[in-house]
């Protein structure tokens, strides 16, 4: 009988009675976002690539085309693993800004608005899921 008590009871960390529904719109809002950097990033430099000719031109865009995989597979990562995923794509967002910029440093404040606002929703989305992984772990 004790056992069946045991089993009964509802411990406060228990998954079914925790609300995720705000949890699986933050994941679906940050997958979007992922998502969405991939389709600047590939948009962006393939018609960057068009100011050079022959090989250099197939190298940019070859290049672009990776870093948009890169980023398409972030965002179906993110499904599973939301918080690693999105902090790698976070990382690798900024990492290739300040490439960008070093390479070019007029390109550092080219689209300002647009980089703080992915940056932003990035970070914006990293709150809330940092609490639920810290919940889950107790």
């Amino acid at each position: 009988m004790d056992n069946e008590a045991a089993n009964n009871q509802t411990s406060l960390l228990d998954e079914s009675i925790i609300d995720t529904t705000e949890y699986d719109k933050k994941v679906k809002k940050a997958r979007t976002t992922i998502f969405v950097v991939a389709v600047i990033q590939l948009l962006l430099g393939v018609f960057l690539a068009f100011k050079y000719d022959g090989l250099q031109m197939y190298i940019s865009v070859g290049i672009t085309a990776v870093i948009a995989l890169v980023f398409v597979l972030l965002g179906l990562w993110c499904k599973s693993k939301p918080l690693t995923a999105i902090i790698i794509a976070l990382s690798l967002y900024v990492v290739l800004w300040l490439a960008d910029a070093y390479f070019d440093p007029t390109l550092l404040f080219k689209g300002i608005i647009v980089k703080i606002v992915v940056i932003s929703y990035f970070v914006k989305e990293l709150s809330p899921l940092k609490k639920r992984v810290k919940l889950k772990k107790y």
